[in-house]
């Protein structure tokens, strides 16, 4: 797995640390060498600091507590139970799992001044970073000359005040060795090295088309994996023909268009290319913009299925060959999104819901494209003054980091459900304080859930409860919250923060189920238990999830 250096996490740690834990517990301020405090955000003076996580806490104490919704007089339409074994650990999540990337075009406006840049800031409040920035996409291949100075001053200043990595595109379609080193030699002289992560090989060689005069299918069959050795061989190697003289795992490939790549393609890709590589890079969009979609076909389970087997075979893959799998590019609809649905409440679902989906084959991040700034699917839009206009996609960006906090690894579920009920839960195991985060999601378009929470022992204290809602169902976009706290449109926050105490119940043995897969999120429509949670009082935790929402629920270790 590739290493952050140590002076790049202190500075993530100062530039946008949380006075308030993933698990909500408030800390003081470090005191420094002169005795004032230490401040947790930006080169602002502190007087002017806005902290959206400070506004968004889970603290019990700092919550406005109000009756949990499941005691509302809307009664859901069914019910779940989830059976989490905590004990049974999955893949864990790196810390630098959350990215974003950015087309070549307008990426100056990544350092905007103003809420713009604070709002970038804040993803990594919550103890996870430093975010990995991927500049990229189409405008990699349209590359004539290295960007000039304005791209770079931008970018040191961002990486200066948020601690981002960077993984930088090349031109590779062109097939202009003297360009793509010429590039590089820029991004060296320009950027620290200890920030760049690995430098990306073109975008999306599936797409080629007129590659060697042939159609893009028959380039890959007949030229592409070649092409990239004789290419990276020439960046890397002071005598391509002798490889004592390379610099080995400086770059990142096949920048592949979708998950779906052939397995086997993927293997000879590697078994040429991989000594040159430090990280694996594929591509995942849930549908193309000039297919037919609704929210009801974006957030379909079904086709996601069959792509995260795919992808677990990709990163399967990739760890043969001793080489970590990126999603270096994700988001909803293809070729910048479409209206509706990219900017919906629906896309925040199917973006939190993607984001443990990938981690949960194994990869080791994602990076969720803006595109050059003004696409539909951006989380942010910018704004003249600095400003920013928040979309839906953002909470769920927020979500996503608290869940993750400074250390997180997915664990055992069963998933007891109707067909039909779209209802989705990740459990993830706090590596440092031993509490639980469970990610609720309810996808469902008219229909509310009630889910029954049940851990194995008495080991936990009652739950705390942080809601993502929509005022107007899925397609809500602008009526979206996270803990009861939204944005106006200059990207400020307001509301009060509220969430909810969910009380620990004894629970009741479960009749055990006959035999079903049960991996971390996995929805499984039998009723009853496995084997495993059979017979076992535990305690639970009812939640009530309206249709169209997620949530994050905080179970702490009881303090004995």
């Amino acid at each position: 797995m590739l290493q952050v250096p140590g002076h790049v996490l202190a500075q993530v740690q100062h530039h946008g640390s949380s006075n308030w834990a993933a698990a909500g517990a408030a800390t003081e301020p470090a005191p420094q060498a002169d005795g004032s405090s230490s401040s947790s955000s930006s080169s602002q003076p502190p007087s002017r600091r806005r902290h959206l996580h400070q506004a968004i806490p889970i603290a019990p104490n700092a919550l406005n507590v109000r009756p949990g919704l499941r005691a509302s007089s809307s009664r859901p339409a069914s019910w779940a139970t989830a059976s989490i074994t905590p004990s049974a650990r999955g893949f864990g999540i790196p810390k630098t799992f959350l990215g974003i990337s950015h087309e070549w075009t307008n990426v100056e406006e990544l350092n905007q001044a103003g809420s713009y840049l604070q709002l970038i800031q804040d993803l990594t409040a919550y103890g996870g970073g430093p975010l990995v920035v991927r500049i990229g996409g189409g405008s990699t291949d349209r590359q004539t000359a290295p960007a000039p100075a304005s791209t770079w001053n931008a970018l040191r200043q961002l990486q200066y005040k948020t601690g981002v990595m960077y993984i930088f595109g090349l031109n590779f379609k062109k097939g202009d060795v003297g360009l793509a080193k010429s590039q590089m030699d820029t991004i060296f002289k320009e950027i620290p090295s200890y920030s760049i992560m690995s430098f990306e090989l073109g975008n999306e060689p599936n797409f080629y088309e007129g590659a060697h005069a042939k159609s893009s299918k028959e380039y890959i069959a007949c030229c592409f994996v070649n092409d990239w050795e004789r290419f990276v061989q020439a960046l890397s190697c002071k005598t391509p023909a002798v490889f004592s003289t390379c610099t080995p795992g400086q770059f990142a490939g096949p920048a592949w268009g979708h998950v779906n790549m052939f397995p086997r393609t993927m293997d000879w890709f590697l078994k040429v290319n991989y000594p040159y590589l430090n990280l694996v890079t594929v591509h995942w969009y849930k549908a193309r913009r000039e297919d037919r979609n609704t929210v009801q076909s974006l957030l379909d389970e079904g086709p996601v299925r069959t792509e995260m087997a795919n992808l677990r075979r990709l990163v399967e893959i990739s760890r043969r060959y001793g080489k970590d799998l990126r999603v270096a590019e994700m988001n909803t609809i293809s070729n910048s999104g479409r209206e509706g649905l990219s900017d919906s409440l629906a896309a925040a679902l199917w973006t939190l819901d993607g984001a443990f989906e990938v981690a949960n084959t194994g990869a080791v991040g994602i990076n969720l494209h803006w595109g050059d700034g003004l696409a539909l699917y951006a989380a942010l839009l910018r704004q003249k003054t600095g400003a920013a206009y928040v979309k839906p996609t953002y909470y769920a960006y927020l979500l996503l980091q608290m869940a993750l906090g400074s250390g997180a690894q997915l664990v055992k579920l069963d998933l007891q459900a109707i067909p039909g009920a779209k209802l989705k839960a990740w459990p993830l195991l706090d590596t440092k304080s031993g509490s639980l985060r469970i990610v609720l999601i309810n996808k469902h378009k008219t229909a509310a859930a009630g889910v029954s929470v049940r851990l194995p022992d008495d080991d936990y204290a009652d739950g705390k409860l942080l809601r993502l809602l929509g005022k107007r169902g899925l397609e809500d976009e602008w009526g979206v919250s996270l803990g009861n706290m939204t944005y106006n449109l200059g990207g400020r926050v307001f509301g009060v923060p509220a969430g909810e105490i969910i009380t620990k119940e004894a629970a009741k043995p479960m009749p055990a189920a006959g035999a079903k897969r049960a991996n971390a999120g996995a929805v499984v429509t039998e009723a009853g238990s496995s084997a495993g949670a059979a017979g076992k009082p535990g305690v639970k935790y009812t939640v009530f999830m309206p249709a169209g929402s997620a949530a994050l629920l905080v179970i702490p270790k009881r303090v004995k």
